[in-house]
């Protein structure tokens, strides 16, 4: 597990420009495992560009036998950086800059090995066999109805033969009472069409979806509105996921 990690008790929004990895189990007890990026000791581009950068929401894939990290940049622009060891622990090395503008980036890898770079607000791109950037332009993927599933920390997986697409959306008054949600999509091909947005789990914006070791599709979360359970820790919650006449219902299970 990796997530936007700095010093204890600092402001994470402000000169953090550490990537931490931890590792669990049973998902329940957590251990530090590495201190894997340091734009102070491994940073090239990023220092180049901003005074005091500082890294967000870095999400991790396993792919083509490494560990990989996206990551955003306080800003706008996005980098990734991959094991050379192959290992989560690292060491690793820079890719490069993946975006100028927008944040909040993730990797999805498709049955027949294909990798896509996936980004902000459903925004995707095909990458280049040797992962150094993309091999097409960028498109947007929207839905049915023409809406955006959500206008931040955008991924896809693939469940019971469906692409799930997500992403987080404030939904009414964020300044008052609005919740900070986890929005999603389905599909039945990569590209669309997608079905209307609905909701996946209540203040669990910009989480990500994924399966464990027994098939079960979980979701990571943190809250980040007033209303949320809890505020800037991170969660994960089980899903429950049934198909009907909209594609695929997603939403928190009971067990």
């Amino acid at each position: 597990m990796t997530g936007t990690s700095d010093k204890p008790y600092g402001n994470f929004w402000d000169r953090n420009n550490q990537l931490h990895v931890w590792s669990s189990k049973d998902l329940k007890e957590w251990n530090h495992v590495a201190k894997v990026w340091d734009l102070a000791e491994d940073g090239t581009w990023e220092n180049n560009i901003y005074e005091n950068p500082c890294l967000w929401a870095p999400e991790m894939i396993y792919l083509y036998g490494a560990f990989w990290i996206t990551y955003s940049l306080k800003g706008g622009g996005t980098g990734l950086i991959k094991s050379v060891s192959g290992q989560a622990e690292g060491p690793y090395i820079d890719m490069g800059r993946m975006t100028n503008t927008d944040i909040d980036s993730s990797l999805f890898q498709d049955d027949d090995g294909q990798v896509y770079f996936v980004w902000q607000d459903g925004k995707i791109a095909r990458m280049k066999p040797d992962m150094t950037g993309f091999a097409e332009d960028p498109r947007k993927l929207l839905c049915s109805d023409g809406q955006r599933v959500g206008y931040e920390g955008a991924f896809i997986i693939k469940y019971k033969g469906k692409y799930i697409l997500g992403a987080a959306e404030w939904n009414g008054d964020k300044r008052v009472d609005g919740t900070y949600d986890l929005m999603y999509a389905t599909a039945d091909e990569l590209y669309g069409p997608y079905t209307p947005r609905r909701l996946a789990v209540p203040h669990g914006g910009h989480g990500t979806m994924f399966i464990d070791h027994r098939g079960r599709l979980l979701c990571t979360l943190f809250g980040n509105d007033r209303t949320a359970p809890f505020r800037t820790r991170t969660g994960i919650v089980l899903l429950q996921a049934e198909a009907d006449d909209q594609g695929m219902r997603i939403e928190p299970s009971l067990d």
